[in-house]
């Protein structure tokens, strides 16, 4: 249920499920997909609201999945989420912050999350500092594009939204905290890292695969003390 309080939408919804703050400010992260950010903000439109949710993995601060509607739903949260898992994948000991809104402690969300094997978290009541990251990216994403514009309708907001996240914001825009490069060219650093490690894992002796293949080598080699007895006529 969302009523307007000078204008501004709220969230009088009932407060279901709350987790404990696991993430606890914790926004360092070592690889993608071990840590996301979740949250929504609202846009205002000729046509009033639009909600939009977005998902952040606090690795490169990358949206990797996010909605629009035009209502503050479980539907809103859950949909940004599976858009997210559909992207990345089904992942294991994944965490998922969040603040307590109704919305991600809904008997829906929760079932999502569980369905999913992510564990939850969520801020405390009234503490931003506990999801940063996701405020920093909103804040980021009204001034630098919604606070300059005008809508007419709530899909001419949708379509800027869009253009943002996926055309600016995840492929160009420079984060401090990555380095200064877009949350896209960080993933493909890491992915080259990656892939790097892995082969210089497989071709040192000390690895299973390289040991693996030295005892191949052995056990199809001829004794060489065998041979030079052999030579000699001795048995």
């Amino acid at each position: 249920m969302v009523t307007a309080c000078r204008g501004m939408p709220r969230d009088l919804g009932e407060r279901s499920a709350v987790a404990d703050k696991l993430l606890d400010r914790q926004f360092a992260v070592s690889g993608p997909n071990q840590k996301w950010a979740a949250n929504f903000t609202y846009i205002l439109t000729a046509e009033e609201w639009l909600y939009a949710a977005a998902v952040m993995d606090l690795y490169s601060r990358r949206i990797v999945g996010w909605s629009m509607q035009d209502s503050m739903t479980s539907q809103l949260v859950a949909d940004a989420l599976m858009m997210a898992v559909w992207r990345r994948g089904k992942l294991a000991a994944l965490l998922h912050h969040s603040d307590q809104g109704s919305q991600c402690t809904s008997e829906h969300f929760q079932e999502f999350l569980k369905a999913q094997g992510i564990i939850c978290s969520m801020s405390r009541a009234g503490e931003v500092w506990d999801n940063s990251a996701m405020e920093s990216f909103f804040n980021s994403l009204k001034t630098e594009r919604t606070a300059r514009n005008v809508y007419r309708s709530r899909e001419q907001a949708r379509a800027d939204v869009f253009d943002y996240i996926e055309r600016f914001y995840n492929p160009r825009r420079r984060h401090s905290t990555v380095g200064y490069v877009s949350p896209i060219d960080i993933e493909k650093v890491q992915k080259v890292r990656s892939v790097s490690t892995e082969l210089a894992a497989a071709q040192t002796p000390s690895s299973p695969a390289s040991r693996s293949a030295t005892c191949l080598a052995v056990q199809r080699s001829p004794a060489r003390g065998h041979r030079s007895s052999a030579r000699r006529g001795v048995f």
